[in-house]
This record gives C-alpha cells, sequence and structure tokens, in this order.
C-alpha cells in the first residue's frame, strides 16, 4: 500500500461518462459488510485513512482527529500544541510508530498516549504538504521548490532544492515518497525528481511527457516497485507508470473522461492487487484490465478514500460521508432489492434446479430466476397479480416442479403454464414415482400426478395420516418417503408408517435432505443424523465438532450436508468426516437464514436480508493468532511498574492488571484466558470486553501473571503476555524475625525448663518431707508409752487368767498395727478406713483407763465413707487428747469425734480434759514435748504447699468461766 498522503490525489476529476453501462447494472457483486459510524462509536463519518500497526491495532485519520481502534474502543490522540482537528497522511515508521500530519502545516508522532508535534511548518506549506520517512526515522517535508529534512526529535538539519529557482511550475511540491534510500517527489510542470538525501544530489528523472498538463500524480509501491498515477488534462485521460531504472514508463493509458469522476487513492492489498478509492466505489484491477466499469465498483454510492486489507484478511473501506466499512470476506456477497432486481428482502425458499439456474422465493410468495454466474435477478413469470403466501418449498421433476407458497403450484418447466392443485398450505412437498405426497399443518396426504395432469381440481386427495409436521423427503436409494411429524420422524412405504428412533428414543426434525444414498435430518435436539432403510448410520453433534443441537435447516449433495444452526453454518464433508463452520466473523449470520442449497461451487442462502452466497471452500477458520499486552498494573489506584523486580507489600488490597488485543475479525467473540502462577496453575476465561483483573489480598510469595488471546476460532497468542513479581512476607515471616523468635524462644524454653526443674525439686522435697512428716507421725503414734501401755494392759489380763479378753485386745492391738502400718505407705485413704483405725485405737486406749473412759464417733447424714483423706491425719490429735488432756483428769473421761460436709471434710476432736494450759504446764515440768502434734502440723504445711485447696488446723479451748472444760480441735480437710 502506498506512503503517500491520502490527499495526494484529492483534485483529480476524471470523467466516468464510458464507464457506465446500464445493461450490466445488476451484475456487480455487493461483498457482505458492517459499517462503524458516528452512531456507534466512530467519532466521525468523515475518513480519510486507516493503517494497521505491527501489533494490529487500527489507526484512523478523521475529521475528528486520530483515533486508535482495537475492534471494541476507540482511543483518541491528541496534543496541547495541536492546531487543527483533522489528521490524515498516516504512515508507519521503521519502528512501526504512528506518524500524521493536519491541514495546517503540523507532522505528529505517536508517543505514549498522545501526540507529539515534530516539526510545525504552519503558514510555510500548503494544506495538502506531502511527507516521507527515511529508514533512520529522519522526516522529509516537501515545500515550494524544497525538501526540508528534521530529525528524530524534530530539528532541522537540512534543507535541498529541487528545482531551479527559473522553473515554470508555480505550485509546490505535490507528492513525495522515499524508496530504495531516494526520495522521488513531484513537482507540477517541472517533473518528476530524484534525490539523494546524503548528498543532497538532484536528478531529474526520464519521462515521456516532458511538461506533464498534469493536475496530480500520486506516487504508491506494489510488488516492491514504485509506481505512479498520473492525470493528464491535455489528453484528458490518467495513466499508470512504474519506475525502470532512471525513468518512469507508461504501462497503461484509460479512461479518457469528460468530467464528473474523483479518484482519492490507489491501493495495494495483501495480495497485491491494486484497488482505486473513488467517488463511485471501489475498483479491483490488474495490470491487464483497459477500461473500467461503474457496475464493477463494489459499495458504488460511497465516496472511498482508502482501503485497508487488514492482517485478518478483513477489508476496511474508508469513506468521506459514511464512516467506516468493513468486510469480513468480499467472496460473501449478498444480492437485495438495492443491487438487484429482487422485489423484496426476506428470502424464505431456494433451489438449484441445474448449474445455471436457481428459484427463489420470498416471504411476499413472488419467485425469482438467479444467475449464478452473473450474479443476476429476474422475476419469474411476472405477473403482479398473483401473489399468494410466503414460498415454503420447491419440488423439483423432469418436466415440472411443484412450489407450495400457500396454495401449491404446478408449473411446467418448458411452457412455463401454471396450474393449481387441490392442496393448500403445504409446507412441503416429495414426489415418489406417480405421487406427489405433501405435508400440511395438520395432515400428511397424497396425491396422484397422473389423475391430477387429466382431472386437473377433479383429483382426489388421500389423507394418509391426520397428523401434521415440518418436512418431507423421498429418498430412490432405500425407496423411503421420510416425514418429520411433530410427534418425530417416519418412514412411509407401501401404506406403512413406521417411526425412525435414535438410541430407542424419538427423532424430532426441522428438514430433511436426501443425496449419496442417505436421508439427512435436521434434528431439533440430536444434531445431524444419517439414516438407511430407517437405520441410523451416521451422525454429528458436539463430539463431530457441531456446537449446537438444535439444527434449523440443511441441505444434501453428493458426500456434503450443509447444516443451519442459530449460531452457526456448517458444511460437512461426510466422506473425509470433516466439519467447517462460518459465522457472523465471515460476514454470515446464521439467524438470518431460512434455507440453504447449493450450486456449483457456490453455497446459497435465502436469509431475511436477500440472497448470500459464498464459495464452498472459503476459509472458515481464523489461524491469525492475536498479539497480547499488559497495559497497565495498579495496586490501590496506584501505577507500577512492570519490571522484573516488582515486590508489593504484604496485605496488598487490590492489584489491578489491565491488558489489551487486537481480534478485528472475532466482532467480540474472541476471549482473554488469565492465570496467576503461584495462586492457581489453570486457565479462567473472561469475555472479550472485560480488560482488566483484580486481585485482592494476596498471600506472601512468588507470582507470575500470565494472559493470552483467543481468537473465534480458538487460536491463541504466541506467546501469553507476562508479568512477574514477589509479594513480601509479614514482619513476622522474615528471617530476621525467625532469628529474633528462636532466640525468644530458646530463652523462654530454658527459663521454663528451669522454673520446672526448680517446681520439681520442691515437689521431691516436699514429697520427701511429706514421708519424713509421715514418719514422724508414726513414730509419734508408735511410741513407747503406747506400746508400754497397751501391752501392759494386756498383760494385765493375762495375769488376771482373763484369757479371753487377752486374746481380744491383742487381736485388736495386732489389727491397729496392721492398719497403721498400710496406712503408713499411703498418701490417701478412705475416710471409712481412718474412722476404723481410730476406733481400734479408742478400744485399746479404754482397755488402758478403765471405765471412766468413753468415747463416740460421730458423722453426718451427708458423709461418705468414700471420702479420700490423707493418711492419719486424725490419730495425732485425737492421741494427744487423750495423753495430756484426759490422761491427767479425775474422774469421768470424754472424747468425741464428729464428721460433717461445708464444702469441705470438717473434722471435730473435742475432749473434756485438763485444757491446753495446765498440758502444757505439765509436759514443762515433764520435760515432755508434744511429737505428734508438731509433726502434724508441718504434715499440714506441706500439704498447703503441695496440693490445691486448702488444709487447715483450729484449736478452742473450752471453759466455764476461768474453768477449763476441756479442747476442741478442728480439722479442715478440702475436698477433690
Amino acid at each position: 500500500m502506498g506512503k503517500a498522503a491520502i490527499t495526494r490525489l484529492c483534485i483529480i476529476f476524471l470523467s466516468v461518462a464510458t464507464l457506465i453501462g446500464v445493461a450490466q447494472e445488476w451484475r456487480a457483486r455487493q461483498p457482505v459488510h458492517y459499517t462503524i459510524t458516528d452512531d456507534n462509536g466512530l467519532p466521525s463519518n468523515e475518513v480519510y485513512q486507516v493503517v494497521q500497526d505491527n501489533f494490529g491495532y487500527l489507526w484512523i485519520g478523521c475529521d475528528a482527529g486520530l483515533y486508535r481502534y482495537d475492534g471494541t474502543e476507540f482511543r483518541y490522540y491528541t496534543s496541547s500544541r495541536q492546531n487543527s482537528r483533522s489528521v490524515s497522511g498516516l504512515q508507519l515508521d521503521a519502528n512501526g510508530t504512528i506518524w500524521c500530519k493536519n491541514f495546517t502545516g503540523q507532522v505528529f508522532r505517536v508517543e505514549s498516549d498522545s501526540l507529539r508535534v515534530v516539526c510545525d511548518l504552519t503558514g510555510r506549506v500548503s494544506s495538502v504538504f506531502p511527507f516521507t520517512l527515511d529508514d533512520a526515522g529522519n522526516l522529509f517535508v516537501g515545500m515550494k521548490r524544497s525538501i526540508v529534512q528534521f530529525n528524530h526529535d524534530g530539528d532541522s538539519i537540512a534543507s535541498i532544492d529541487v528545482a531551479p529557482n527559473d522553473s515554470t511550475s508555480l505550485l509546490p511540491i505535490q507528492d513525495m515518497i522515499y524508496y530504495k534510500q531516494r526520495l522521488y517527489c513531484f513537482l507540477p510542470r517541472a517533473g518528476i525528481f530524484c534525490v539523494n538525501p546524503v548528498s543532497s544530489t538532484v536528478q531529474k528523472v526520464l519521462t515521456e511527457v516532458e511538461h506533464w498538463n498534469s493536475v496530480a500524480i500520486g506516487f504508491f509501491l506494489n510488488n516492491g516497485k514504485l509506481h505512479g498515477l498520473r492525470s493528464d488534462n491535455s489528453k484528458r485521460q490518467y495513466s499508470l507508470s512504474v519506475l525502470h531504472g532512471d525513468s518512469m514508463t507508461v504501462y497503461h493509458e484509460y479512461l479518457p473522461h469528460e468530467g464528473g469522476f474523483r479518484i482519492h487513492a490507489v491501493c495495494s492489498d495483501r495480495d497485491d492487487q491494486l484497488w482505486l478509492c473513488t467517488s463511485a466505489g471501489a475498483f479491483r484491477f490488474d495490470a491487464t484490465v483497459v477500461s473500467l466499469n461503474t457496475a464493477d465498483a463494489i459499495y458504488k454510492t460511497e465516496k472511498i478514500s482508502w482501503l485497508l486489507h487488514d492482517k485478518e484478511n478483513q477489508y476496511w473501506f474508508t469513506t468521506l460521508n459514511s464512516g467506516l466499512i468493513a468486510s469480513p470476506s468480499l467472496e460473501v456477497c449478498m444480492l437485495d432489492p438495492e443491487n438487484s432486481a429482487l422485489g423484496e428482502k426476506q428470502v424464505t425458499a431456494i433451489s438449484c434446479f441445474d448449474q445455471n439456474t436457481l428459484l427463489a422465493g420470498t416471504y411476499g410468495g413472488l419467485m425469482y430466476h438467479v444467475d449464478p454466474i452473473n450474479d443476476s435477478v429476474a422475476a419469474f413469470i411476472d405477473d403482479g397479480l398473483k401473489k399468494y403466501y410466503a414460498v415454503k418449498s420447491f419440488t423439483d421433476a423432469s418436466n415440472y416442479f411443484i412450489v407450495a407458497h400457500g396454495v401449491t403450484e404446478f408449473i411446467d418447466r418448458k411452457t412455463e403454464e401454471r396450474r393449481l392443485m387441490p392442496i393448500a398450505n403445504a409446507r412441503d412437498v416429495a414426489i415418489a414415482g406417480d405421487t406427489a405426497f405433501f405435508i400440511l399443518p395438520e395432515a400428511f396426504a397424497a396425491v396422484s400426478l397422473s389423475d391430477f395432469e387429466k382431472n386437473n381440481a377433479q383429483t382426489d386427495i388421500v389423507f394418509i395420516r391426520k397428523t401434521g409436521g415440518r418436512a418431507i423427503e423421498f429418498n430412490p436409494a432405500d425407496g423411503l418417503l421420510y416425514v418429520a411429524f411433530n410427534d418425530g420422524v417416519f418412514t412411509y412405504s407401501a401404506g406403512r408408517l413406521e417411526p425412525v428412533t435414535l438410541n430407542g428414543h424419538p427423532v424430532f426434525a426441522n428438514a430433511l435432505s436426501a443425496a449419496g444414498g442417505v436421508t439427512w435430518v435436521a434434528c431439533v435436539n440430536d444434531g445431524v443424523v444419517g439414516f438407511q432403510n430407517g437405520n441410523v448410520v451416521a451422525r454429528y453433534s458436539a463430539k463431530e465438532g457441531l456446537k449446537e443441537s438444535n439444527v434449523r435447516t440443511l441441505f444434501a449433495v453428493n458426500d456434503t450436508v450443509i447444516a443451519c444452526t442459530n449460531e452457526q453454518l456448517y458444511t460437512i464433508c461426510t466422506k473425509a468426516k470433516q466439519v467447517n463452520s462460518y459465522d457472523i466473523t465471515e460476514g454470515i449470520n446464521p439467524k438470518d437464514v431460512s434455507a440453504v442449497t447449493m450450486c456449483g461451487e457456490q453455497i446459497w442462502l435465502a436469509t431475511n436480508k436477500g440472497l448470500l452466497h459464498f464459495p464452498f471452500d472459503l476459509p472458515g477458520v481464523n489461524t491469525v493468532r492475536p498479539n497480547i499486552s499488559i497495559t497497565g498494573i495498579s495496586l490501590d489506584g496506584t501505577a507500577l511498574s512492570a519490571d522484573s523486580s516488582c515486590s508489593l507489600p504484604y496485605g496488598n488490597s487490590n492489584l489491578v492488571i489491565q491488558f489489551s488485543s487486537v481480534a478485528l475479525r472475532s466482532r467480540g467473540k474472541a476471549v482473554f484466558q488469565y492465570r496467576m502462577i503461584g495462586l492457581d496453575s489453570n486457565w479462567i476465561t473472561s469475555p472479550w470486553v472485560n480488560r482488566s483483573v483484580t486481585y485482592p489480598n494476596l498471600p506472601p510469595g512468588e507470582y507470575r501473571f500470565e494472559v493470552r488471546a483467543v481468537n473465534e476460532s480458538g487460536f491463541s497468542s504466541e506467546k501469553p503476555a507476562n508479568f512477574s513479581f514477589t509479594v513480601e512476607q509479614p514482619v513476622w515471616q522474615t528471617w530476621w524475625f525467625y532469628v529474633f523468635a528462636t532466640i525468644l524462644l530458646v530463652g523462654a524454653v530454658l527459663a521454663i525448663t528451669t522454673l520446672r526443674i526448680r517446681s520439681v525439686g520442691r515437689r521431691a522435697e516436699m514429697k520427701n518431707k511429706m514421708a519424713l512428716s509421715q514418719l514422724t507421725a508414726l513414730k509419734a503414734q508408735m511410741n513407747p508409752h503406747f506400746m508400754y501401755n497397751a501391752l501392759n494392759s494386756i498383760q494385765d489380763l493375762v495375769l488376771q487368767q482373763d484369757v479371753k479378753n487377752a486374746t481380744l485386745y491383742l487381736g485388736k492391738f495386732s489389727r491397729l498395727m496392721r492398719k497403721v502400718l498400710e496406712a503408713s505407705g499411703k498418701e490417701e485413704i478412705t475416710l471409712g478406713d481412718e474412722i476404723e483405725l481410730l476406733g481400734l485405737y479408742l478400744e485399746l486406749e479404754k482397755l488402758r483407763m478403765g471405765d471412766q473412759f468413753t468415747y463416740a464417733i460421730t458423722r453426718g447424714r451427708d458423709v461418705d465413707d468414700n471420702i479420700r483423706i490423707p493418711s492419719m491425719i486424725l490419730q495425732p490429735f485425737v492421741e494427744n487428747a487423750l495423753k495430756h488432756g484426759l490422761l491427767h483428769l479425775k474422774g469421768d473421761k470424754l472424747l468425741t469425734i464428729d464428721f460433717s460436709l461445708e464444702n469441705d471434710l470438717i473434722c471435730t476432736v473435742t475432749d473434756n480434759g485438763i485444757g491446753r494450759e495446765k498440758s502444757a504446764l505439765i509436759r514443762r515440768r515433764q520435760e515432755h514435748p508434744s511429737f505428734a502434734t508438731e509433726a502434724t502440723e508441718k504434715r499440714i504445711d506441706l500439704l498447703n504447699a503441695f496440693r490445691d485447696g486448702h488444709y487447715s488446723i483450729a484449736f478452742t479451748d473450752l471453759k466455764d468461766g476461768d474453768v477449763a472444760k476441756g479442747t476442741r480441735v478442728t480439722i479442715r480437710i478440702p475436698l477433690g
């Protein structure tokens, strides 16, 4: 495609009087297209030029400025120094950077998200001044008679005079191009000049005309060669030239004109075919063309200003009044009332009777002949009086065909005689032998054709089944008639109807078509199924490549099935078992299709917008992999750099990653797939309109975000765009924190261990003291006085020959000793054992002290014998009461022991002895301390230190006035 400014040819005027061929008016094929205008996002309908950069973005120069288009959004690029809004002359330099100009003399370069003014020649150049770029990024601007050179930063570094001062040209340099390290420029009435920008030497290029009477010339590149388009007013024609060595050689001169035709640009597509962009549409031509005809133009009602053939094989036409025209494929064409004799848009039926004839029927009941070779349309038996209802079907026979369109017509193919058949509202017709079978909304019927030809309206109708349906098809290979009833598909033969099934369930159909011995069924829920002799022989569903199971219509020919769903049109090669699909991205909208057929190598579709056709081998797969880039990264609204050393703080709240891609052909059907390795390795699919993803509160670790674009055919980006980063560890997960925590932990463990060792030591010491206390108490309990007195009393019984009592008390003494020894080895015993030990002890003491001594052991009702208490904790106090309180008392001696519960166990030992004061005085005189009492008190202290709870001993002196009446000892023992 040429690099020269789009407006360089805007003043070329050519006549088109000889270009208009009225007889061929409907021959032009009109490619299917969609438009982008100011109604759906385009900033201006006056568009001058469009180019595509290396990434795939479209850059649009229009009356509203410079815009970048990614297939979804328009981004505006401007400069605060820009003094004119309109932008044209778009060019890409060697680095893929976009350059452009406005009409006041400013040249811009795209940098980041804005325009940078590289040079400002306002007032010094014409509004259509040319500029070009060399491989090093130097800028060259055409002035009146010279070329000014600027470096990449916009500094003027050279000025080269092109024409001598005495030149007859009064006009500035009109066009200029950089080609093979030389500058070629055209100066009106002076000629073409070749300039060496390094040496500043100028050489005139030889031409066949020394002084051209031209008003314009434009340079463009095609097939790697420099071409020129020249308009010659003297000869009233234009010509194409090519550079050979040092001269421009004319290789075509044509189009003598008489006015009215304007050429805006010459462009090359990706196949190196040349296009004329004109005020009467776009023309594609090559070197063999000697004349152009307006009938050959596409979009001939539009003022085409530029053409771009993008990387996805889609064509973009810019217009000066209708915005952008996008054609997914020039081979997908539409015949409608605007470009053909078709009377209405909504075509409901179509059938191919031979390779040269198509019949098409409309919703209004009209029928048309279609020439598939010349794309011409003519009314079939054009009598406007015979309009019926929508054409449902065409059924072909050898000499006639039957049309169902409200009424049912029998039409002779030779004479075109039309006769009404006695059947109304037929949805489909099939011919088997001499019989025409009809499927109606309410019945399945038949008519004898021979009888009809003889009797016409008097022909009898045979109703075979009073159930309606949608379609009917006769398969001569198996001799079966297949009927799509409302309750399923049946075969009919010899007067019998048999249901056909798939995996044991009925088959519901929208359409039927037989070819190659197989009857193909467009199923409501089961895709495309083929039957022979009523049995399933083939099936195409999701497993074989159909994305939908509800097939609306189909057509079969040889080993090919054409099937249409709501979202896709499929061509199925049954022999190779290959499925191709088409949709809106190829300019084919399956939702519009009501019927399909094939004529020659073209597929024809009856749609509600006209007749659409395209080659059978039209590529249905877009293999161009979309590029992908990460356009922005932010954390809590603050932009981040995407370098490899990016680190995010712990506790980040919202990481937003933005990305962009271009899939122009997909029309929004492409998707994004992304993943965050380190969080989840699975790809997540996102709609095309979602251009960002947010991650809240990522945990610490290393991450790699990857994103790729996947086009409508499933082809993804060559390499995903990626962004690697680290989320910092929190303070408590850093190495120095671990060291500090380890030191702290070791210190704590040492401290706890030390304390534990001390605690264990103290407990061991307490246990030793407890044991010592128990031994001391045991010694106190087993003191010689007690043993001596007890044995003495037993000896008295022996001397008195009271053998019975001596034996009894000796046994009790033995039991007491055994109980004491058992209790001394235990820390705890039951209350019952303690009471039994006390009873034995007191019985022996009573033997010694005589009948004057009495004792009693009592307890409350709620006191249980199984309560556990420290072993022998009470005996020392009982012994102390006897030894120091009652022994020195004259008269009756009484000792009571009582047990009660008040949360704790309360043990009360009460005697009516001489009291503690007299007892202490006697001990001092006798120098006999109470070892048992002291040992027990130490034991109580140890128990309080060693166990939970609180042990206590309380002494109460009982008096009557100043006279001692005894002593009460209260021992509190905690339970549990």
